[in-house]
């Protein structure tokens, strides 16, 4: 659950922005998007910033992995 800074606004933590991220690239992603297509050009920016993401907070991804070992 996203905690409120003092201006008011959301603060997200690490968890919650990954499945923004995640969400994003998976409304983006369709496999009919040509090639350089503007959609295509979107799909691959949301994919790059989750990438990007993951790289920056291995942390994140090892708890996601515990988490599905254990269902």
């Amino acid at each position: 659950m996203s905690k409120i800074d003092p201006r008011g606004r959301a603060i997200m933590d690490l968890r919650e922005r990954r499945k923004v991220l995640a969400d994003a690239e998976y409304a983006a992603y369709s496999p009919f998007h040509f090639p350089g297509s503007a959609a295509w050009k979107k799909s691959q920016a949301a994919l790059d910033a989750l990438l990007a993401f993951d790289a920056q907070h291995p942390e994140i991804i090892a708890e996601l992995m515990r988490k599905n070992e254990q269902i």
